[in-house]
């Protein structure tokens, strides 16, 4: 944007352009001779708008365009130079340039001395010889021209003397009063205080609207005001009764006299709202409003009746009960919330539980069973008998209620489905039943008295003689089987048998086994009939006959005492009767007795036999116990063989066992012989002396023959054989039975006894029986006992009766005949009684099955009349939604499930309902509902109503609702209070917008921004004017250095900025003049020789220097070179990548700089003699936009930003920093004095300087998400700027929001181009722009290659208007526009720049005045603002719109484009 100095030179110019067309055709060029009489007027103005100069030339015209304060004689040559000569504004420079050029060389000269006859003399010679050449009118203006500037002259004359008189004579002139020193006086009235001066006092009262006591101001000498602002209260209308129905809402609480406020229903509540008026009295009509029904979240769940709630309204309750017979726990009350749904509902009804049956006296016999335990309300259960007992079953209900209180809940069905109290029917009458127990136990050592018991009773097994163990009682079953665990007996064992000179074996003789008894052999026993049996190297020598005899015993009781009595006659042993001696028929001699006796690889010694391998080949196979003759422990159970030749220990072998023999047992001796062996003299053998061969036989099992309930025998194996030791056998459950536990497997074992493998033995269980009913069973019409749900053969009868009304059945599973001709179980066949359906009682809300709320979704079926089993889904109907629910009538005839929860469908929310302006009572407004649309406060107030209706219907065949309706035309109220007495443009200006307050004449300041704001009150700060001349500005001019404490060594390792105005003579004779920072590597002027000056030296009429810029510690100087005596604008920025750029008045030079910088506290010491002005230290690097375009500011208000703003001295009236940079400068020496400088002297060396920004340069189209389908149903504002070399195939090029209602470019033969085609030098197009869905094309069509600003608006009354860089058309267009995600696809290839989408209707005003605004700070507002993307350096959108686009392909690119480039084409 231009400077405020450039803006004021672009108005002056304007003047004399339009002075300058007034003249054309008549005005001699040459002569710059004006001829229009509207010249004089031009003339005035442009005078007024610049200091009266010393001389003017004789002609009028060639004065103004000389004059110094448009400064052509600088411009004009820098322009020609650089050929800067684009855009509409620089051809205006030339067309200037050129008309200066030609009045150069005006030959016409005038007297340059200030005195008013010169004046005069040289302007009247002037007017005289343009009448001699001109016409009359001509005359007549030179006349005019010559008396006004002759006027102006005069009086700037005569004022210059009048000051010096007053200068001379110490005469004290009156101050004119500043107003801007009266503090803001909301309400007051300040028009007695316009035109004092200093002694004058004025009073400020309280005006209009608002009351309180005057105050008086006085001004001082300074031309200060003095006083305190009185007090003004607003008067303020008291509440009326009627606004406090709870049925309304307000904003009337504050509402001051001669505003208005709206009066609305409150939430929950439906009416037409209306506006009040305060007029010392709130008046305005009542709106009648309505309370609205509650339909949602009704009181539901099982079993609630919610009847009560029907046709409640807003803020009304109901009571919910619970159907009889049922618990309710919880509140009972619901409250109907504004929102239209119940709130504070937490009911729940349950099924109360029925007691405990058994503690009724028919019901607690000992053979009456049941399965009512833990039954609720309408649950069913039967009594029964015990199994072995018989009866048929009682059907029960649990039915809790008046006449069941004392039969614990319960009731009797009868046949006819009557109820009968369960104390008073009476239980089931239970006849015992025989059934005898069949599986006896056949146990070894065991008795028992279980033959002939029946089901129920009980018998013992204990152990019989000769047996030990525990005894044990035992149950018949019901399934003729005995229940408990069986005993197991051990046998008594009989003490050994101790005899000298016996070999026997009758050691652990248990009760009814026998042993045998021999006597030993003499040593020299020797017979015949020997056999010699050799197994590996191990011989032995058996001797057969008749040896010995035997004498058996048996282990019996005696008195109850175990013995081993006599079963032959007892043994006379003696030496007679031993057998011949059997000695070795050699000696070992004394030598031989050293060799080393090898015999069965032991030496001297004979195996144990059950480790022999000769005794295991001829005994082993006999199953005779080798293990019974145990070796000598001494030698480590060996049997040495000297022992035995001395008489030593015979041994007699037993059977293994579960073995017995019916010959005399085999005894071992081992003895000596003649070795075979060539290396052994003798060697040990054993001897076996047996009377004859045999073996032991295996005994036969006769006890534990496994049986049981369902066990039968494994026929390849069976265990009711003979079976014997060892042997196997195996069980299996029967083919009615099925496996429960335990193995299969058995074995006789040692004992006698039949016994499992694997200690667990075989259990089976009995398959269920196959229920078959004539006709078949229907689960919802009968209630099947539960023991008769897979019944075991066995049990007795099991109930079967109805639901509903009708009799009840029994039946039993018997035990079939032939177990093999049921292998999948017994099928039972039994009469069904005969049932009428039960049906469930109609739920409370079955009246609203069919509403307008709910429906059925089960086709013709009637929801409210099920029976047992039946549901029906119930949904919510087209004006609602919510999840389905289920109604199910259950077994104990209630209806399970509730009705859905459902809401009515609501409109959403039109974009254009989101204007700050508007407010109202339209979120979430329901279905064929309405609302109100009102303007807020600080608009003039009108009311629109909006309807929530279908615009057809959609999936599931639910209504679409749609918020139809217009907005309120709100215009904002303008301001009238608050105002400060100073001039200013703020006339009519309405809330959101805001205005300029400006000093008073005879004084200056920065102006300041004043806004509209609420109660129709300005806001905004007073201008800080000080008396003096327009665009006069304070300037320091040092006598001494000075000190800034605040940067006392202060570190600079990032990015800054510096900059300060000065103005030097430049004759030192110093190289380097200090601004601040010190000479070292602070911010100073260098004559050192590094500058080539080939930038120049800026505008003015200063002797050129070789002084430049510099920032120590650097190898950068600014390319231009400074004048004497003329003021700079210098400035030094570093970035965050230390490149280091000097401006001297806007011309940059960059380069690199050193990483740290220090600055010492010395300031201004290079310009002593001199001045300064305005010095500023940022810790950031500003932009040179930033940098010219604040250079005059002395305001914080008016600074663009003071982030990053360190120290700022404004230097124009003391040494002071601004607030937000508290530190003073304190001088060395004689302290500073103070002049003035103007704007024109300031900026007189100024290069010039365009604006420009940042464009994109789209590569592939963009995507919005922000606007996904959003609709626009009211007001709107679109724009952008594009430029395109519109050589494109297609017909149209979308700008955003699509091809089909979007935002785009046609050129499909609808546009006449009659509006042109704005200016520019592209190739004219038959392209136009254009918003789908309307019958409107612009009239003004584009050229290539060239920039446009094109916006579009639609107002309240769907009016369309197409602008094209200003030129606007218009025509109507769709109620509704649906824009797409899509941006920038037609201008791939092209550039765009500052898009903006609004709901609000902008003006052509607004859109032009704001079209190159880039900050939302310099927006004029953002009321209305929907989304906003620069498009400059990125896709962002900005911090009020926050969206970004996102690029579909190749990401853009940005360029720059000047601000005359981007004008060029506007009208």
């Amino acid at each position: 944007m231009a400077t405020p100095f450039q803006l004021r030179k672009m108005f002056g110019l304007t003047m004399l352009i339009l002075a300058m067309r007034l003249t054309a055709g008549n005005s001699n060029i040459n002569s710059c001779e004006p001829d229009s009489a509207s010249l004089l007027q031009r003339s005035k103005v442009a005078a007024s708008l610049a200091p009266v100069k010393p001389a003017y030339r004789s002609d009028q015209t060639c004065s103004i365009v000389r004059s110094r304060r448009l400064k052509l004689h600088k411009i004009c040559p820098r322009l020609t130079r650089l050929g800067k000569y684009r855009g509409r504004r620089s051809r205006r420079f030339a067309r200037l340039c050129e008309l200066w050029a030609q009045c150069a060389t005006s030959t016409t000269t005038a007297s340059t001395t200030p005195s008013t006859g010169a004046a005069t003399t040289a302007i009247t010679s002037t007017s005289t010889s343009a009448a001699t050449t001109n016409t009359t009118t001509s005359a007549a203006i030179t006349t005019a021209i010559t008396t006004a500037i002759t006027t102006a002259i005069t009086t700037a004359t005569t004022t210059a003397i009048t000051t010096s008189a007053s200068a001379s004579t110490s005469v004290t002139t009156a101050l004119p009063c500043n107003l801007a020193t009266i503090p803001q006086v909301i309400g007051g009235e300040l028009s007695a205080c316009a035109n004092l001066t200093s002694g004058d006092v004025c009073e400020v009262s309280c005006t209009g609207v608002f009351t309180g006591d005057p105050s008086t101001f006085t001004c001082n000498e300074a031309g200060r005001f003095v006083g305190s602002p009185p007090t003004c209260q607003r008067s303020q209308c008291s509440l009326p009764a009627a606004l406090a129905d709870p049925g309304l809402q307000h904003d009337c609480d504050d509402v001051f006299f001669g505003s208005t406020c709206l009066v609305a229903c409150a939430d929950g509540y439906h009416g037409t709202p209306s506006v009040w008026n305060c007029t010392g009295v709130l008046r305005g009509a009542v709106p009648d409003c309505a309370a609205n029904n509650c339909t949602e979240n009704l009181p539901a769940g099982f079993g609630i009746d919610a009847t009560a709630c029907e046709n409640v309204t807003v803020g009304g309750s109901c009571f919910a009960t619970c159907l009889s017979g049922l618990e309710a726990s919880g509140s009972t009350e619901a409250t109907c919330a504004t929102t239209g749904a119940f709130t504070n509902i937490s009911l729940q009804c349950s099924l109360p539980s029925c007691g405990n049956l058994s503690t009724l006296f028919a019901f607690a016999q000992q053979h009456v069973t049941h399965d009512c335990a833990g039954r609720k309300q309408g649950d069913r259960c039967a009594a029964e008998c015990s199994p072995g007992y018989s009866a048929g079953p009682v059907a029960l209900v649990c039915n809790v209620g008046p006449t069941t209180s004392e039969s614990e809940g319960y009731a009797v069905v009868d046949s006819s489905g009557h109820l009968i109290p369960a104390n008073l029917s009476g239980a089931p009458k239970c006849v015992e039943e025989a059934v005898n127990c069949t599986y006896l136990p056949n146990l070894l050592g065991a008795i028992h008295n279980c033959s002939g018991i029946t089901a129920g009773e009980t018998c013992v097994v204990t152990a019989d003689e000769g047996f030990i163990g525990e005894s044990a009682t035992l149950t018949c079953g019901a399934s003729a089987e005995l229940l408990g665990d069986m005993p197991e007996f051990q046998p008594i064992v009989c003490p050994d048998l101790v005899a000298p000179g016996v070999v026997t074996n009758c050691a652990n003789v248990t009760f009814g086994a026998t042993c045998s008894s021999m006597c030993t052999l003499p040593s020299n026993f020797t017979a015949e009939n020997s056999t010699e049996i050799t197994s590996g190297n191990s011989t032995v020598v058996v001797f057969l006959g008749d040896f010995f005899v035997v004498e058996e015993r048996k282990c019996v009781l005696l008195d109850g005492e175990p013995l081993l009595q006599l079963q032959t006659a007892a043994l006379e042993c003696s030496s007679s009767t031993a057998s011949p001696t059997a000695s070795p028929t050699a000696s070992p001699t004394a030598s031989d007795a050293m060799l080393e006796v090898q015999v069965s690889n032991v030496a001297g010694y004979c195996y144990p036999p059950d480790q022999d391998p000769a005794i295991k080949e001829f005994l082993g196979e006999r199953n005779w116990d080798l293990t019974t003759c145990p070796g000598d422990p001494a030698f480590q159970g060996l049997y040495p063989w000297d022992r035995f030749l001395n008489g030593g220990i015979e041994c007699a072998f037993p059977c293994k066992p579960g073995y017995t023999s019916s010959v005399s047992p085999p005894r071992l001796k081992c003895g000596t012989r003649l070795s075979k062996n060539p290396n052994l003299w003798i060697e040990a053998y054993w001897q076996v002396i047996w009377d004859k061969v045999g073996e032991c036989v295996p005994n036969v099992c006769t006890y534990g023959q496994p049986s049981g309930l369902g066990i039968t025998q494994y026929l390849p194996s069976p265990c009711d054989r003979a079976m014997r030791t060892g042997e196997t056998c195996e069980v299996v459950c029967r083919d009615d039975f099925t496996y429960l536990s335990g193995f299969s497997l058995h074995y006789c074992d040692a004992s006698g006894m039949i016994k499992p493998a694997f200690q667990a033995s075989l259990q089976c269980f009995p398959k269920p029986c196959n229920i078959v009913t004539s006709p078949p069973l229907d689960a919802d019409l009968y209630y099947l006992q539960s023991n008769c749900v897979n019944p075991i053969p066995g049990w007795n009868s099991c109930g079967i009766y109805c639901l509903g009304a009708g009799g009840v059945g029994a039946m039993k599973c018997e035990r079939p005949l032939y177990p093999s001709d049921t292998a999948s179980g017994l099928s039972v066949v039994w009469p069904a009684p005969p049932c009428q359906p039960p049906t469930c009682a109609p739920p409370p809300f079955a009246g609203k099955l069919e509403s307008s709320i709910f429906r059925p979704l089960c086709g013709a079926f009637d929801p409210s009349n099920m029976n047992v089993g039946e549901s029906c889904a119930i949904g919510c109907s087209s004006w609602y939604t919510g999840a389905d629910s289920v109604l199910s009538c259950g077994r104990n005839l209630y209806v399970t499930g509730a009705l859905p929860n459902c809401q009515i469908l609501r409109c959403s929310l039109p974009v254009s309902l989101n204007d700050a302006s508007v407010t109202h009572d339209c979120l979430g407004v329901p279905l064929w509902g309405d609302c109100s649309a009102s303007c807020t406060a600080n608009y003039v107030r009108s009311t629109t109503r909006w309807y929530c209706r279908s615009q057809g219907t959609g999936a599931g065949g639910k209504e679409i609702p749609i918020l139809l309706g217009s907005m309120p035309t709100c215009e904002p109220l303008a301001c009238v209070y608050g105002l400060p007495a100073l001039p200013n443009n703020c006339a009519n200006v309405r809330f959101g917008s805001s205005c300029t307050v400006s000093c008073q004449a005879g004084y200056i300041g920065q102006a300041t921004q004043w806004s509209c704001g609420s109660q129709q009150i300005f806001r905004g700060s007073m201008p800080s004017c000080v008396q003096g001349s327009t665009n006069l500005y304070g300037v320091m001019q040092p006598q001494s250095s000075l000190v800034m404490p605040l940067l006392a060594t202060m570190t600079f390792t990032g990015a800054f900025t510096y900059e300060a105005w000065v103005r030097s003579p430049l004759t030192a004779t110093a190289t380097r003049l200090e601004i601040f920072g010190g000479l070292s590597q602070g911010f100073y002027l260098i004559n050192e020789g590094f500058s080539t000056c080939s930038g120049g030296h800026g505008l003015g009429d200063g002797v050129p220097t070789s002084w430049s810029l510099h920032v120590g510690f650097s190898n950068v100087f600014s390319d231009v070179c400074l004048r004497r005596d003329t003021w700079y604008h210098l400035a030094a920025t570093r970035d965050a990548s230390n490149t280091l750029t000097l401006f001297v008045s806007g011309q940059g030079t960059s380069g690199a700089t050193g990483a740290q910088l220090l600055l010492s506290t010395s300031f201004g010491g290079g310009f002593v003699g001199g001045e300064m002005f305005n010095a500023r230290i940022w810790h950031v690097a500003r932009s040179a936009a930033q940098i010219s375009q604040n250079a005059l500011v002395t305001s914080e208000l008016s600074l663009d930003t003071t982030s990053g703003l360190l120290a700022w001295w404004p230097l124009t009236l003391d040494l002071l920093g601004l607030s937000s940079t508290p530190a003073a400068l304190e001088p060395t020496g004689a302290a500073p004095t103070f002049a003035t400088a103007t704007e024109a002297e300031l900026t007189e060396s100024w290069l010039i300087y365009e604006e420009s920004y940042g464009v994109m340069q789209l590569q592939s189209s963009l995507v919005m998400p922000l606007l996904a389908t959003m609709t626009f149903t009211g007001a709107f504002t679109y724009e952008a700027w594009v430029r395109s070399p519109l050589t494109a195939t297609a017909t149209r090029l979308e700008i955003f929001g699509g091809l089909s209602q979007g935002f785009y470019l046609i050129n499909e033969g609808f546009s006449t181009c009659s509006g042109g085609h704005g200016l520019g030098d592209g190739v004219p197009t038959s392209w136009s722009l254009h918003v789908g869905f309307s019958n409107v094309f612009s009239d003004v069509c584009l050229r290539r290659d060239t920039w446009y600003h094109l916006a579009a608006t639609r107002d309240a009354s769907n009016t369309l208007t197409l602008f094209v860089s200003g030129q606007g058309t218009s025509g109507a267009t769709g109620a509704q526009l649906l824009l797409s995600t899509s941006f920038g696809g037609g201008f791939v290839g092209g550039e765009m720049f500052n898009a903006r989408i609004w709901h609000v209707a902008r003006s052509a005003a607004q859109i032009s005045q704001n079209a190159l605004v880039t900050s939302e700070l310099s927006l004029d507002t953002t009321s209305g603002l929907l989304a906003w993307w620069p498009l400059t350096l990125d896709l962002l959108g900005l911090s009020s719109t926050p969206a970004a686009l996102e690029p579909t392909g190749a990401a853009p690119t940005f360029a720059t484009a000047t601000e005359a480039e981007l004008t060029e084409s506007f009208i």
